[in-house]
């Protein structure tokens, strides 16, 4: 046997040996959990887009590895635990399902699902116009307008109700298209809107419905400002309220001076020409009536 030729294998296999036990001795110092980590964790994702207020079935939802690093807070490791339950919120595919997003166990599908404590969901009609042409979608929010009339018979608009929630738009509670086999939905423009309100404003909604034409006005996306507004009249348009009328009673009689009252007098008497002896003279006679006025008075103001 040669040994130059045999040597540099020899080595090799022992430098092999080495570097092997080497990596098993760092594999083996990893601590557990850091190991956990590498390897990930499963999450339940969703696996198709569901709308909100629908009730969880086993098809929709899948396991997905991910680093524990990346796992959300509050997310579910088996799909049995989220199978049943309803959704708060309409939810997309691949999104991690979490507990926040679900209803508490136990409640129906439906819109009372989507309807917190306190709160109350009202449905009015509205046309083309009053509902912003029909643009509406579920989560969108608007303020509620109303013309009603008030003294003299002066229409007035106001802001009634401001920065509400709309919760169904028709039969719609979601802007993902319908889950039901994957028909096309209706073009047909809505003729409901369904608000999410406090008692107090749902009793003003429907008194709106009942006795006037409610109009609602689409608000910003995260527009939380309340305007204040005592509401818009006829008076408003026409910009008589802008005109100042002075105010002649309380305006104080101007004192007038003897040579002031002199000249008012003159001015109230009626000039009549005089001729004595070829001479024209202007006379002033007082401003009585003609059928008033003596000869005698005609002589004394001549003179």
């Amino acid at each position: 046997m040669n040994l130059k030729t045999w040597a540099p294998l020899i080595i090799a296999i022992a430098l092999g040996l080495v570097a092997a036990k080497l990596a098993r001795d760092v594999v083996s110092r990893v601590p557990a959990n850091a190991q956990a980590s590498v390897a990930g964790v499963s999450v339940v994702v969703m696996k198709q887009d569901v709308s909100a207020g629908q009730e969880i079935k086993p098809e929709f939802v899948q396991l997905a590895k991910l680093a524990t690093e990346q796992a959300p807070e509050h997310s579910f490791t088996e799909t049995a635990q989220v199978v049943g339950r309803v959704t708060q919120a309409q939810l997309l595919k691949g999104q991690a399902l979490l507990d926040g997003l679900l209803a508490a166990p136990g409640s129906v599908s439906g819109l009372q699902s989507l309807v917190p404590d306190g709160m109350r969901a009202i449905t009015i009609e509205v046309s083309e116009s009053s509902g912003v042409a029909g643009l509406l979608v579920p989560g969108c929010h608007v303020d509620v307008l109303a013309t009603i009339t008030e003294g003299q018979n002066q229409a007035v608009t106001k802001t009634v109700v401001q920065n509400i929630k709309v919760t169904a738009v028709g039969q719609k509670m979601s802007k993902l298209p319908s889950l039901l086999g994957g028909a096309e939905e209706s073009k047909e423009l809505s003729r409901t809107v369904t608000l999410l309100a406090t008692p107090k404003d749902a009793e003003l909604l429907d008194l709106l419905a009942t006795t006037g034409h409610p109009r609602l006005v689409l608000r910003g996306w995260g527009d939380e400002h309340s305007a204040v507004s005592t509401g818009t009249s006829m008076s408003d348009i026409r910009g008589e309220d802008k005109i100042v009328k002075p105010n002649l009673q309380a305006t104080p009689p101007i004192a007038q001076t003897p040579v002031k009252q002199a000249i008012a007098e003159v001015s109230k008497a009626r000039m009549v020409s005089v001729i004595r002896g070829g001479v024209e003279t202007k006379v002033a006679l007082p401003d009585v009536p003609e059928t008033a006025m003596t000869s005698t008075d005609l002589r004394s103001a001549i003179k």
